[in-house]
Formats: C-alpha cells, sequence, structure tokens
C-alpha cells in the first residue's frame, strides 16, 4: 500500500496478526481513495458498524458469491470493470 496504488481493496476481518477493522484506519490514511470491502465469516453487527465508521465502503459476510464481488467492483469501479 506504500508503494503501489489501489482503487479498491478487499479485506478480512483476520488480517494477519491484527484485526482487519483495526487495519481500516491505516489503510485509509495510506490511500484515502482507495474503497475498502470488509470481509468476514463470523458477521457481527457491531463490527459492521465500526467497519462502515472507520472508513469501509461495504461489510461481506463468508461465504461470498462471485456475482457478490463483481457487483461490489462494478459497484465502486464502474469505467474499469467489466463482466465476464
Amino acid at each position: 500500500m506504500q508503494s503501489e496504488l489501489f482503487d479498491l481493496l478487499f479485506l478480512d476481518v483476520l488480517f494477519g496478526v491484527e484485526n482487519g477493522i483495526e487495519a481500516i484506519e491505516r489503510l485509509k490514511i495510506l490511500q484515502p481513495d482507495c474503497e475498502i470491502v470488509v470481509m468476514t465469516g463470523t458477521p457481527e453487527v457491531d463490527a459492521l458498524l465500526e467497519s462502515k465508521r472507520k472508513g469501509a465502503f461495504d461489510y461481506l459476510a463468508k461465504p461470498i458469491r462471485k456475482a457478490s464481488l463483481l457487483y461490489h467492483v462494478q459497484k465502486i469501479l464502474p469505467d474499469k470493470s467489466t463482466t465476464p
């Protein structure tokens, strides 16, 4: 994130050794224009609200269907995405 620009990032709540929701603030500082979609296998309302408060565009519960991923890509990057 420090050496390359991104338009969109899908971020798991269990992000490496840290909490993905806590990482959102730092990621938004590095790349404020990058949209973040949080993913989790254990959806919780509090985590949804916290991720949105920290700057996430949306929050997806696993299992995530291909159609849902494509929907978010097209919604966030309408000029850059294509339908396969």
